[in-house]
């Protein structure tokens, strides 16, 4: 039979306990480690959310993105008078040129393609935007479409509704998506743009 004497039973016991603080100190810095690496979620963290990531291979930073030079690209189609869901007819509001008061000479019609919604769904409308040229100043006046931003090609109300869904009540684009049957790019460039006019006022309510 070994006797131990209480000193030295004591020490030992802090030797253990030492150890084991040791062993769950290296496990802690190990987590901080690979937390800082990977990120919050380990390894089911996406590329996109990692704080350290590995640089691109030298040929890939090198390429060019986008289309080729001189490309001529395939553009935004217009819509036709027989695949327009609506034809309306927009006027010159005045018979006078607003800059010198000059009168106005019809010119015809210029198209404008917008795409707007209704209040279930979404529907073409072709616009028929009078054009008019006055014979002093040599100037040429247009009617303007209702309720759209310039060279847009959703309608406020459809920009309205995109964003109320998406980020007020947390609807996924791929489900507005197939749900208003529209391209999920052009639903992205479009908040995007929104979010640029819209971004002065949050600072100031902020």
């Amino acid at each position: 039979m070994i006797r131990v004497c209480a000193g030295c039973l004591e020490k030992q016991r802090r030797i253990d306990a030492l150890e084991e603080e040791v062993v769950r100190l290296k496990a802690s810095w190990r987590y901080q480690q690979r937390q800082a690496t990977e990120g919050v979620f380990g390894s089911s963290t996406p590329s996109s959310k990692r704080p350290v990531q590995a640089n691109t291979l030298a040929e890939r930073q090198a390429r060019r993105g986008g289309a080729r030079p001189g490309h001529v690209g395939h553009g935004r189609s217009a819509a036709s008078e027989a695949s327009a869901d609506r034809i309306e007819t927009l006027r010159v509001p005045t018979t006078h040129c607003p800059t010198c008061r000059g009168i106005l000479t019809t010119r015809g019609f210029s198209r404008r393609t917008v795409i707007e919604i209704p209040p279930i769904r979404p529907q073409t409308i072709l616009y028929r935007l009078e054009v008019k040229h006055c014979s002093r100043c040599r100037r040429t006046v247009r009617a303007h479409a209702p309720a759209v931003l310039p060279k847009a090609l959703y309608g406020n109300e459809l920009l309205t509704h995109l964003a109320m869904q998406h980020y007020v009540h947390g609807v996924p684009l791929g489900r507005l998506e197939d749900h208003l049957e529209l391209g999920i790019g052009s639903v992205i460039d479009a908040l995007h743009r929104l979010a640029r006019l819209v971004s002065p006022v949050a600072t100031r309510l902020v």
